[in-house]
């Protein structure tokens, strides 16, 4: 039987391509290509975040250190304990002389540790981030051809 249906399928005449196959593939073709270049330029982004904020961080880190060292020091146990029972006894107050403290750390912070620092934080993260997006991209298909499915 399966002889039978090989001679009438080859008896059916061929279909002819869809009218608009080549631009479709020139368009997916360019589609690709401007997608892989923008994905170049973000790995390119986040190496240079990467160099520059590094850099930052490196010829400003003596000067963070020492800063962060003689500032942040955390209570000690009996300090905690004060703490907590002047915000027990009241709570408003120990939290609008927490929001001072903050404020005037963050100003401190803003004197004490350069602006190359800060600088280079920011840039680190956001090569993290861009990294983070490069290596999140979609793979393409195994095949090499991508088609939206239904069309």
């Amino acid at each position: 039987m399966n002889d039978r249906m090989d001679e009438w399928l080859a008896h059916l005449p061929g279909e002819p391509p869809a009218p608009d196959l080549v631009a479709r593939i020139v368009t997916a073709l360019h589609n690709r290509r401007r997608t892989q270049a923008r994905w170049r330029q973000i790995g390119f982004m986040a190496a240079v975040g990467l160099a520059v904020g590094g850099a930052l961080v490196v010829l400003s880190w003596a000067e963070a250190t020492s800063f962060l060292a003689s500032n942040l020091a955390g209570p000690d146990g009996s300090g905690l304990s004060q703490i907590i029972e002047a915000f027990l006894a009241s709570p408003l107050e120990s939290v609008s002389g927490w929001v001072q403290s903050a404020i005037s750390l963050q100003s401190a912070l803003a004197e004490g540790i350069a602006i190359a620092f800060s600088l280079g934080m920011v840039l680190l993260a956001v090569a993290a981030f861009g990294g983070l997006a490069r290596l999140l991209q979609p793979s393409p298909p195994a095949n090499g051809y991508s088609h939206p499915m239904g069309r």
